[in-house]
């Protein structure tokens, strides 16, 4: 995630420490903040931790190679987005292939000119911001990586659970407490999204970020009820805690609707929509999405959050 004051954050990852602190003092120079690792293990608990915007990551490290892990933070929705340079001493070809198959962005040799090394990340990070499919408030992926997610599980004959959430209430809310505290919401969201799937789900679970206060999750059809239930339950003892004292208190703010009209809304809740292909065969990304919608218009018609699954044999 970008550091402080808007600044892109860095990664880099080299066992050789002097050049690490080097290359640190020279991109710092550059205004960027930069992280450390030195082998792979501690690099993917770092980028799963801190979410850079860049990865530098040195061909050779020990116990793991540059390659391996680019191909394991590729394979994780959480870092599947964050741009990779590869750093080498090496400059074979098969080596080359080898990486940008797994994903590397792009590579640069060792020894380099500091100026031209910063051009390169430079250049990197405009084609992503370009091309950027995550959500910016989130860094959750967005929607183009969503639904080659989708039709790739579709492609490959995978039995998948789609799951849609949106909250409810969340436009007075918004309007009422000011942007950022929505902001703050959506972001409490994702972080509820992410922990029910690390204690219910699976390694290849993927979240995403449509937008504003939409997202959806997709696992395994046996575990999207335990994921739902996760998600509602952490949503109802975190959400009250971004209201004040007085409206929590009440469990409804009052806010004048469009013609002038004091309305009291309750407080937040979340609806969930899923569709597996367990019963049905989806045909596309957008025929997911379509019975998704549909589940989680149903669930919205339930009072406080909840979450419907489709079940119907067609």
């Amino acid at each position: 995630m970008s550091g402080n004051g808007g600044k892109k954050r860095v990664l880099i990852v080299d066992d050789e420490k002097n050049f690490v602190k080097l290359l640190r003092f020279n991109l710092e120079e550059r205004g960027f903040d930069c992280d450390e690792a030195y082998d792979g293990k501690s690099a993917l608990a770092q980028a799963i931790q801190t979410r850079p915007d860049l990865i530098l990551l040195d061909l050779l490290l020990p116990e793991m190679t540059g390659v391996e892990v680019c191909s394991q933070l590729k394979k994780n929705f959480l870092t599947s987005q964050i741009p990779v340079i590869m750093i080498t001493v090496k400059s074979d070809y098969h080596d080359k292939i080898v990486a940008f198959e797994e994903g590397v962005d792009d590579f640069i040799s060792k020894p380099f000119q500091i100026e031209e090394f910063g051009a390169r990340i430079n250049m990197i990070l405009r084609r992503m911001e370009k091309s950027l499919s995550s959500n910016p408030l989130t860094r959750l992926p967005g929607n183009i990586s969503i639904n080659r997610e989708i039709d790739r599980l579709i492609k490959e004959n995978a039995k998948f659970a789609l799951a849609y959430l949106d909250l409810d209430n969340f436009k007075p809310f918004n309007d009422h407490y000011g942007y950022a505290r929505g902001d703050e919401i959506i972001r409490k969201v994702a972080e509820i999204i992410l922990a029910a799937i690390e204690e219910e789900g699976g390694k290849n679970d993927f979240v995403g970020h449509i937008g504003g206060d939409d997202f959806v999750f997709i696992t395994d059809p046996g575990q999207a009820k335990k994921i739902c239930e996760g998600v509602i339950r952490r949503f109802n003892e975190t959400i009250p805690e971004f209201y004040d004292k007085e409206d929590r208190k009440r469990t409804y703010i009052e806010y004048p609707d469009r013609r002038g009209n004091i309305v009291k809304y309750p407080m937040l809740s979340v609806s969930i929509g899923v569709v597996t292909n367990l019963h049905r065969k989806i045909k596309s990304h957008i025929h997911a999405a379509e019975v998704a919608t549909e589940m989680k218009n149903f669930s919205k018609t339930f009072s406080g959050s909840s979450f419907k699954i489709d079940k119907r044999k067609i």
